[in-house]
């Protein structure tokens, strides 16, 4: 017997069901999953679907995976093998801009008048390096003469990038920084359109601008501006950069972290200031208490900051936090962030290095000068002074000591303690160090036997 969707809700009531778990077959057949807690479930979900990345699933790749389940409710029946009471569904996955298919989010507007302006503006910050718009102009809908998308600075709302559509007598051109760019088709031909921002550039279709970052932060506020309406006007959001938009899912996709490049080589006892997040998230405000940061020292411990806090990933990612960089070798830093409801973690990590690039220091005797000269006797027998070796980060163990004593270009003696002067001539003792890493210096001194010494 089919199951209407009261039928359903009403199951979900009777057996104190807590989540809903969509079941498909993957190209390899294999079940995949979609769940939802079951207080989410309605009506127009079980119409419409529920949005999921289908780029993990092997139905499509990353550029075009947004897709929708369409639930069958013939299928509904409680999973006998979960431990939480769980409804379990069969159905559809279905290309979110099939015509069969439409669960997008819609903005549009109604007007007579031929000049009338509208304007919707997000309410949470963005991030801009990781602008990206996917949408579409329905063919019913493209009454008017141009949309722009402002973005505009988080502390400054005076400071904007504005980025506009035009419809010039059915053909569809961008404008950017006062230039015109003609696109493909035409202006409501209900194709996909993308907008992304990109490592400073701008790309729509096979079009690359440049575009700088000129606010404060990575944050700015997003606003649409339609003008010249002079009947429908409107456009279907598919995505606002990570976050799926659409009439039936919620919250799906984690914050956006931003942080300043670290990346590069830092000098040992090194002050660092590890730098705060950036956190946006399209459909939820973020909270400050839930952004975290943790460095990594590099040998495996938690740094701790010149304010007494360990960087443990309880520490807040939204203050500065100051470290003496006392290790060589790599440094682990990784920021964590919550949505308003806890629900999705975003994460970033970055790294940046301490280089031993320091070399090891020698002295002979406790003197440091190099090319001193003493007097030696034909046919002496001499040891190599005594030398000290020391280094930053190396034991005395650990580095290699390597001496050899040099006569008219040849090496009379490698390693060895003593040597015979058997010549008349300049004799030169190096003596070289070479900590773990490579770094190497170098010390000597001058022994000369002359005629009839």
């Amino acid at each position: 017997m089919a199951k209407t969707v009261q039928q359903i809700m009403d199951l979900i009531r009777e057996q104190d069901i807590k989540m809903v778990d969509f079941k498909m077959v993957d190209i390899h057949g294999q079940f995949r999953h979609v769940t939802i807690p079951a207080r989410d479930i309605n009506e127009e979900i079980m119409k419409n679907g529920v949005g999921f990345d289908a780029s993990n699933y092997g139905y499509a790749v990353v550029e075009k995976s947004d897709m929708v389940f369409i639930p069958d409710p013939d299928t509904a029946v409680i999973d006998p093998f979960c431990q939480i009471p769980t409804l379990s569904m069969t159905g559809n996955a279905m290309i979110i801009d099939s015509p069969a298919n439409q669960p997008l989010a819609q903005l549009a507007f109604t007007s007579n008048s031929g000049n009338d302006t509208e304007k919707l503006e997000f309410i949470n910050p963005i991030s801009f390096s990781q602008f990206t718009f996917n949408f579409r102009i329905p063919t019913q809908t493209t009454d008017f003469q141009r949309m722009d998308i402002v973005l505009s600075d988080y502390y400054c709302s005076e400071t904007n990038i504005k980025i506009s559509y035009l419809n010039k007598g059915g053909k569809i051109y961008l404008v950017f920084d006062g230039e015109e760019y003609r696109l493909k088709g035409t202006f409501g031909d209900g194709s996909m359109r993308l907008l992304q921002i990109k490592n400073d550039a701008l790309f729509v279709e096979d079009i690359s601008i440049a575009i700088d970052n000129i606010f404060e932060t990575d944050l700015c506020y997003l606003s649409f501006v339609f003008s010249g309406i002079s009947n429908s006007a409107g456009i279907d959001i598919v995505k606002i950069n990570n976050q799926t938009v659409n009439s039936v899912s919620t919250d799906e996709k984690p914050p956006i972290i931003y942080v300043k490049d670290v990346k590069g080589s830092y000098k040992i006892n090194e002050r660092m200031t590890i730098p705060v997040a950036v956190v946006s998230d399209v459909l939820s405000p973020i909270l400050f208490e839930n952004i975290f940061v943790s460095v990594k020292n590099p040998d495996g411990s938690w740094a701790v900051s010149e304010e007494n806090i360990s960087l443990d990933g309880t520490a807040s990612g939204n203050v500065e936090h100051s470290i003496k960089l006392t290790q060589y070798g790599k440094y682990t830093v990784r920021y964590s962030a919550k949505d308003m409801n806890c629900k999705d973690l975003g994460t970033k990590t970055v790294f940046f290095y301490v280089l031993n690039d320091i070399a090891p220091t020698i002295s002979f005797d406790g003197i440091k000068q190099n090319d001193l000269t003493f007097r030696g006797e034909l046919g002496e027998t001499r040891t190599i002074k005594n030398y000290q070796v020391s280094d930053d980060s190396d034991t005395e163990a650990q580095l290699t000591v390597i001496s050899c004593v040099m006569h008219n270009n040849a090496t009379i003696a490698y390693n060895q303690p003593t040597f015979t002067l058997d010549e008349e001539g300049l004799y030169t003792v190096y003596v070289y160090c070479i900590d773990s890493v490579g770094n190497y210096s170098f010390a000597y001194y001058n022994i000369l036997v002359e005629k009839g010494a």
